[in-house]
């Protein structure tokens, strides 16, 4: 009975840590004329940042410039799809994921953002992804059986994927809508939130705070050390020296033998001048 208890602790705890788990992904968008030769020479570009978990969500924050030839962005010339395809950067593969999109292609949720006004602060526009689910022909990954969660889980394992941005004339220009520009996902840096991790978290914000408190209390221990030696040379100076003998260096009388030894610096003399009756 204990055997199995363990166990299903132990499947809840990693059934959490996976879901916690956060991976990013960088894409840096352009043509590509070895997978699609009709982008050759095109001058827009794009970029754009993936979030990925593990229970299959896919969030996108993307930004584009179609220029030249490519554009413009106007109600002849859409921007019609922006998926995440399968594969690398010499190949076309099937759609994984659809973030929005219009006629001819699927709309995943909605339609795109047709671009930014010049005097707008926004130049980017944040998607959440959808599973290509589309049963063939629609060129879907594993024919539109995977499901979001699988989906992710081999984006996250490594397998090829790339972003492909989709307008009018590009899906014109090809029989087989490969796009405009594109730009292979790279892994950036993930986090987890394990519950392990979180109490090292707080362990470590408390060792921090004990250093700090520990830096006080020797910082304050070395200003107490100082006022002692410094009452000591004066005592000291005062016990040796002839009550008649006054030092004129310019330091209000601390500057003593002992002070010397210990390194300190004073700004009179470099040697005292002592003065008395002749």
């Amino acid at each position: 009975m204990k055997f199995s208890l363990t166990l299903i602790a132990a499947a809840v705890l990693l059934g959490s840590t996976s879901a916690d788990t956060t991976y990013y992904f960088n894409t840096e968008l352009a043509a590509d004329p070895i997978a699609v030769p009709t982008s050759e020479g095109s001058q827009s570009t794009g970029s754009g940042e993936v979030t990925v978990k593990s229970d299959g969500s896919v969030v996108m924050d993307i930004r584009w410039e179609v220029r030249g030839d490519d554009g413009p962005i106007d109600d002849d010339n859409a921007l019609i799809g922006i998926h995440i395809h399968s594969g690398d950067a010499d190949t076309n593969g099937p759609i994984v994921f659809g973030f929005c999109g219009q006629d001819p292609l699927p709309s995943f949720g909605g339609t795109c953002q047709q671009g930014w006004p010049a005097t707008s602060a926004q130049i980017a526009t944040q998607y959440a992804g959808k599973i290509c689910d589309l049963a063939p022909p629609a060129p879907c990954y594993h024919d539109g059986k995977s499901t979001a969660e699988e989906a992710a889980q081999a984006l996250i394992n490594g397998e090829d994927m790339y972003v492909n941005i989709h307008t009018t004339k590009s899906f014109a220009a090809t029989k087989d809508a490969l796009g405009l520009i594109r730009g292979q996902l790279i892994p950036k840096k993930q986090h987890s939130f394990t519950s392990i991790e979180r109490k090292t978290e707080k362990e470590e914000h408390e060792n921090d705070k004990n250093d700090m408190s520990t830096i006080a209390t020797s910082t304050q221990r070395a200003s107490n050390v100082r006022r002692t030696y410094r009452k000591r040379t004066v005592d000291l100076n005062l016990a040796h020296a002839p009550e008649e003998v006054v030092v004129g260096d310019g330091t209000n009388g601390q500057v003593g033998p002992f002070e010397e030894a210990l390194g300190q610096f004073h700004t009179g003399n470099v040697f005292p001048i002592v003065a008395g009756q002749s």
